[in-house]
């Protein structure tokens, strides 16, 4: 299994009516995938070199400040000249879109997954959405959940299980863009990370580093 399988191909299609064009850009694409998901490639970075001075607590925790005070994509990068790690070891940018010329907004889907050191499978962004269904602004349940859900979260999930216990990955992590997205992700497994990190963005709300530990790790 490889990172493409994660991605719910077939349950997406079986949502609409109207054919899905579906878009996957790799480790071959990452200048186009650094443009397109800036903060998702910043995010993944920050997210290893937190577990890095965390393991590490002689290094100096902000070696690298300049890369994430500019919000640098290549922070990444960054770290790996530092440390000599290999910080990213998979990518993938999976986007869905319905065909139907009567949508003003035909996004479906995008799921951006991240192998990354020290070996976790990162969901930097998920989105799976009905664009046919808008919610009005009083009616919404989260910050930013401007269309229904599909209600494929549970299968992706469970997709991702089995490829880390494929793969010999013993922990998926992620970030919950915004704090009333934390007990959505807690049903599922996840916990808020307890480092100074995870405290810092639970405090600002936004942003919440939260990780779920696989039993068959």
């Amino acid at each position: 299994m490889n990172l493409s399988d994660i991605f719910p191909k077939e349950s997406i299609s079986k949502k609409f009516n109207s054919e899905i064009s579906i878009q996957e850009r790799g480790r071959k694409n990452l200048n186009e995938i650094a443009n397109l998901k800036t903060g998702c490639m910043v995010e993944i970075g920050g997210g290893a070199w937190d577990r890095y001075v965390q393991q590490n607590p002689s290094c100096d925790p902000r070696a690298l400040g300049s890369f994430f005070d500019d919000g640098s994509p290549k922070l990444y990068l960054a770290m790996e000249r530092l440390t000599g790690l290999k910080v990213l070891k998979d990518i993938l940018y999976t986007t869905a879109h319905v065909i139907d010329e009567s949508l003003e907004d035909t996004l479906c889907a995008e799921l951006l997954l991240a192998v990354t050191w020290p070996n976790v499978l990162r969901i930097s962004d998920v989105t799976f959405i009905n664009p046919y269904g808008p919610i009005p602004e009083t009616e919404r349940q989260y910050h930013y959940q401007d269309y229904k859900g599909l209600g494929l979260f549970p299968e992706l999930l469970e997709n991702c299980e089995k490829f880390c216990s494929e793969n010999d990955i013993p922990e998926i992590t992620l970030s919950a863009a915004y704090i009333d997205l934390v007990p959505f992700f807690e049903s599922y497994g996840f916990m808020v990370e307890d480092t100074p990190a995870g405290r810092a963005y639970l405090e600002l709300e936004a942003g919440i580093p939260m990780h779920k530990v696989l039993k068959n790790a």
